[in-house]
């Protein structure tokens, strides 16, 4: 995460982070009007980052390696 130097970079991580969290890595979308995967115009890549790092860590979590 230390690439994205912005709060707003920070806050798109974080919230990536916690949607792929939520949502059970998008297998649990919450209705059409609010897509599991939801990044913020603008932050896609950060957004993208927080995800992709919430989904390795599910699986070191799944692979015992925590």
């Amino acid at each position: 995460m230390s690439e994205f130097i912005t709060d707003e970079q920070r806050r798109a991580y974080q919230r990536g982070y916690s949607d792929y969290e939520r949502t059970e890595g998008g297998s649990k979308n919450l209705s059409i009007l609010h897509p599991a995967y939801d990044p913020p115009p603008g932050f896609e890549a950060a957004y993208r980052a927080g995800w992709n790092e919430a989904e390795k860590d599910r699986r070191r979590e799944w692979s015992g390696h925590a």
